[in-house]
């Protein structure tokens, strides 16, 4: 099974339906057929179609030990850059950004579309666990960042049920890019040095920009 067939499917999986209907829409899909069709299908063909798909499944986040795939699966070790990139991918769903994901995290100097295509004409099982283990590793990475991310409450005393507003679109559009012309003129580089420093150093500047900046208002008031 492919990385595309792999997305494909997975559209299917919804935790609101039955296994039994799941496994009927992937029989519809993979062999063509149509709902009357897998309908009426006798108990005994489904069965055997079921046991099809199953085999699929079953061994599909096992890493063949001959895999030359390499990828960054530790997500403290990228780069800013890397960051932005997998932040904004991962706004599609991890499923679906897999092969975009995937190419920013593999070692390799290839174009970044070139290498999603590639990627997404690969057997599954070359990549997903890998992907798998570096989508846990981004989400442990923002987690201990989390007062990072978090938007600062304004106090207003005038009326403390106050809904907080949803942030400018410009924040959800460019406010990574914006974070790293930060990071630039805090370490006296280019945006494009910015983006190639460690994550790690990159998110400690801005913990410490943010900081800083609330000291500010604190003194300001």
């Amino acid at each position: 099974m492919k990385l595309r067939e792999y997305q494909r499917l997975s559209a299917f999986w919804n935790d609101a339906d039955d296994q039994v209907s799941q496994v009927a829409w992937i029989i519809m899909d993979v062999h063509g057929l149509t709902y009357d069709e897998v309908n009426n299908m006798e108990p005994k063909r489904f069965l055997k179609y079921s046991k099809r798909i199953g085999k699929q499944f079953s061994n599909i986040n096992k890493k063949p030990f001959y895999s030359w795939f390499k990828f960054e699966t530790d997500a403290t070790k990228i780069t800013l850059g890397q960051f932005i990139e997998c932040q904004h991918f991962m706004k599609q769903g991890q499923v679906d950004a897999m092969h975009l994901v995937g190419a920013s995290i593999w070692k390799n100097k290839r174009d970044h579309k070139l290498k999603s295509e590639l990627l997404l004409n690969t057997n599954i099982r070359h990549v997903l666990q890998d992907i798998t283990r570096f989508y846990l590793s981004f989400a442990d990475l923002v987690n201990s960042y989390k007062g990072l991310f978090e938007a600062e409450e304004e106090e207003d005393e005038s009326d403390e049920l106050a809904k907080p507003e949803k942030p400018h679109p410009f924040v959800d559009q460019y406010g990574w890019f914006f974070s790293a012309k930060q990071v630039a003129e805090y370490e006296g580089i280019t945006l494009a040095q910015a983006f190639d420093l460690p994550i790690i150093q990159a998110l400690n500047d801005l913990a410490y920009l943010k900081a800083f900046q609330s000291y500010q208002k604190h003194l300001n008031k």
